[in-house]
């Protein structure tokens, strides 16, 4: 199953609206854990990313990725879910292979840590993103969340500080707001968000994004008990469920908080996958606003006429020159 840049143009986007079953390699209905949270499986299983994926990859192993000009970049996103579903695949089956896939990964990340704008700890994204004028190097908040996830258990795994020191870097970037080169924005005095894309124009807030940084700060803090880390993952995690409404567009949730023209609501899939979230965050944290959220948005998801109406508007949005 390949990585497909434009996969919302498939016909499996579609089948979902309409109640049918279907997965591409963006696209995947991850199968949530029921057990508590132990620090080794992520908090659903990734293990698809890992077995459907056919690459690329580079000469020694690490997955790669086709942007959206044709190039081949390090996506660090997608080599994270990569690398932390070949790990789930080695907890299911206790394959070698899969266990040095996985580290080979979180050693990568390692020695990729930049300085960005004197902000160490950073993997920087050189891929072109389009769609919120972002081109050339930059930063994310969902990049340094995923990385953590990987360096947190492979640290747990092996006892090597090595992946614990890596994690710690990478937390620096969230005290930093976007106009410094970091990913932390500022929406209101109650209002922090941390940035997926951190564009210039506009807040663009995209939620899965602001939701996976801050599972990643969860994994950190869990295992590493330090008040400054944990000062940021509970910064993003209250101003996450002070301002959770803000996504929430009564019939349906959004993508991103970003000025457009036409709403940007999340298409099927992603609304999914906000509840997914929401389902896990509730279980961590006890906080019942996500437990209201993930009820109100999951009813939203199983009202037909909501459906394709967030379909129509996803059309809308895409036919709007965003092709």
């Amino acid at each position: 199953m390949k990585q497909a840049q434009h996969s919302y143009k498939s016909l499996n986007t579609l089948k979902m609206y309409l109640g049918i079953t279907g997965e591409d390699y963006w696209h995947i209905d991850y199968n949530e854990y029921t057990s508590p949270y132990d620090s080794r499986h992520y908090f659903w299983d990734l293990s698809k990313k890992a077995l459907l994926c056919d690459g690329p990859f580079d000469e020694n192993g690490i997955l790669k990725f086709v942007g959206e000009d044709g190039n081949v970049y390090y996506h660090i996103i997608n080599l994270c879910h990569y690398a932390i579903g070949a790990f789930e695949v080695y907890l299911q089956t206790k394959n070698d292979i899969w266990l040095k896939i996985f580290l080979k990964h979180a050693d990568w990340l390692c020695r990729n840590q930049k300085v960005h704008h004197g902000i160490e700890g950073v993997w920087v994204n050189n891929y072109p993103i389009k769609l919120y004028k972002i081109f050339g190097a930059s930063v994310s908040a969902m990049t340094q969340g995923m990385a953590i996830s990987v360096l947190t258990r492979a640290y747990f795994f092996t006892d090597n500080k090595k992946y614990l020191n890596s994690a710690i870097k990478a937390v620096n970037i969230f005290q930093y707001d976007v106009c410094n080169g970091g990913i932390r924005r500022k929406i209101s005095q109650d209002f922090i968000c941390y940035e997926e894309y951190p564009t210039k124009d506009s807040a663009s807030c995209v939620l899965n994004g602001f939701i996976t940084a801050i599972l990643g700060l969860y994994d950190l803090n869990y295992i590493y008990h330090d008040t400054s880390v944990e000062k940021i993952y509970n910064t993003g995690l209250f101003s996450l469920l002070r301002n959770l409404e803000a996504w929430d567009n009564k019939w349906w949730s959004l993508y991103d908080l970003y000025d457009w023209k036409t709403k940007n609501i999340a298409s099927f899939f992603y609304h999914k996958y906000h509840i997914k979230q929401l389902k896990v965050l509730y279980k961590l944290t006890q906080e019942k606003k996500f437990r209201y959220y993930q009820i109100k948005w999951d009813n939203y998801m199983r009202n037909y006429f909501f459906r394709i109406r967030a379909l129509l508007k996803k059309t809308i949005f895409r036919l709007d020159g965003r092709l």
